[in-house]
């Protein structure tokens, strides 16, 4: 399960699992960007 996982949508670069998805990121980075502009 685990494994499978990994191998869908992210890997491991030096100890750290990255998303390599660039839609997941974009929507991330939307996200964000949302977040901070309610805080403000």
């Amino acid at each position: 399960m685990q494994q499978s996982k990994s191998a869908a949508n992210q890997y491991e670069e030096n100890g750290i699992v990255v998303d390599v998805d660039p839609l997941i990121i974009k929507q991330n980075l939307v996200s964000i960007e949302q977040w901070t502009s309610n805080e403000l």
